[in-house]
C-alpha cells in the first residue's frame, strides 16, 4: 500500500502528447517600445510549428534542423526562448541537448499549471555570408 501523499506536495505532471506545438516568432527584431522602458519584439513573423518530442524534439541537432527547414528555408539560426513573465532582455539560449530538455519541461510545466503564458522560441538566423558575383 503507498504512503498518503504529503499534504504539500506538488501533483505529478501529465504525461507529455508527442506532438508538441510551439508559438515561434521570427523574422523581427527586439527594439525599445516607444512608451515605456521595456523591449518588444516587433515587425516579425508568428506561426506554431508542431514538433514530435520522439524525434524532431529529442535532439538540439534535430530540432534545430526542423526549424530550419520549416522557417529559415535550411538557413542556419541560433534558438532563444523567452520566460513567462520576463522581459526580453533575459532570453535564454538553447545550445544543447540539455537546454532543449529544461525548455521543454518549462512547456510542460507551464501548460499543468493552466497559467495563461507560454514559452515563446525566438530563432535568429545567423548572417549568411555574402557572395560577391563579378
Amino acid at each position: 500500500m503507498d504512503p498518503p501523499p504529503h499534504p504539500h506536495s506538488l501533483p505529478p505532471l501529465p504525461l507529455p502528447t508527442s506532438k508538441l506545438p510551439l508559438m515561434c516568432s521570427y523574422n523581427g527584431h527586439i527594439t525599445p517600445c516607444p512608451h515605456s522602458n521595456t523591449l518588444c519584439y516587433s515587425v516579425g513573423e508568428t506561426r506554431i510549428v508542431a514538433v514530435d518530442r520522439r524525434t524532431t524534439a529529442s535532439t538540439i541537432s534535430a530540432f534545430t534542423h526542423h526549424l530550419s527547414h520549416t522557417l529559415y528555408n535550411n538557413h542556419p539560426f541560433h534558438l532563444k526562448y523567452q520566460l513567462p513573465n520576463e522581459d526580453l532582455d533575459s532570453l535564454v539560449s538553447v545550445t544543447t541537448d540539455e537546454d532543449l530538455f529544461n525548455m521543454l519541461d518549462g512547456h510542460d510545466r507551464i501548460l499543468s499549471s493552466h497559467a495563461p503564458s507560454r514559452i515563446v522560441p525566438l530563432p535568429y538566423p545567423t548572417r549568411i555570408p555574402r557572395v560577391a558575383v563579378a
